[in-house]
């Protein structure tokens, strides 16, 4: 906060690694710890700025068997043991944990890594169109739509902004059911930088999350969707 606090956003560059994990991905993701209800703030516009300039580099570097990616909102200093999750709150600037995996030969291809060095000067290359932001919840660490979701474009001037992402197993394990779901939740939406238009959900959540979900559409009065509608956006109704 001493040398930071001013900052419009803020990332760690770093590797990715996991039991399950992809090889050969490029990845950006939201901060936040779901089972304590702590989310890091977050500006869906740079985010999708930020995965734009990594495709446009992966492409013409010739990376042709990665690929960009999103992951489900985590912060790896929780399993690790390094810090109190609330310190994610106490840090004003939006967080993102830019990476590239899954393993040794990801780590050590200088093209992946020259890939993101050169996005991180792009993050605030524009292309003025009209940013939807959206909460996603449910599905994998990895769910694909809701990186396709980003990188899609549709409409001559209108396209989704992902930020945090309430990953299927985040909600089980921090117990998302009970009676403290509905608030976490909306804590989450409430560190995205000028809220959200519209929820996609998973429609292979138990019962329980999606009317978890529900929930937080009547309290925001925003409509909520299946995540195949994010494939044919133009038949999408907006609120804002």
């Amino acid at each position: 906060n001493k040398y930071f606090a001013d900052c419009d956003v803020s990332g760690m560059v770093t590797w990715h690694e996991g039991e399950h994990a992809p090889e050969k991905v490029l990845t950006v993701h939201s901060l936040g710890d779901l089972p304590s209800g702590v989310f890091g703030a977050a500006k869906p516009r740079l985010m999708r700025n930020l995965m734009l300039a990594v495709e446009k580099n992966r492409k013409e570097l010739g990376l042709e068997d990665y690929h960009v990616a999103t992951e489900a909102t985590h912060w790896s200093g929780v399993y690790h043991g390094e810090g109190d999750p609330t310190l994610l709150t106490k840090f004003p600037v939006a967080m993102m944990d830019i990476e590239v995996g899954s393993e040794p030969d990801s780590w050590n291809n200088k093209e992946a890594a020259r890939a993101l060095a050169r996005s991180l000067t792009q993050i605030f290359e524009d292309d003025g169109k009209k940013v939807h932001q959206i909460l996603c919840v449910g599905g994998v660490h990895f769910e694909p739509n809701f990186a396709e979701a980003v990188l899609t474009q549709w409409g001559e001037d209108e396209t989704f902004g992902v930020t945090h992402i309430l990953a299927n197993q985040w909600l089980v394990s921090g117990h998302y059911e009970d009676e403290t779901g509905v608030q976490r939740a909306s804590d989450c939406i409430d560190a995205i930088d000028g809220g959200v238009e519209a929820i996609f959900f998973h429609d292979k959540m138990k019962g329980c999350y999606k009317d978890l979900v529900r929930a937080l559409g009547a309290k925001y009065q925003i409509p909520i969707y299946k995540h195949q509608k994010l494939r044919t956006p133009a038949e999408l109704e907006w609120t804002k």
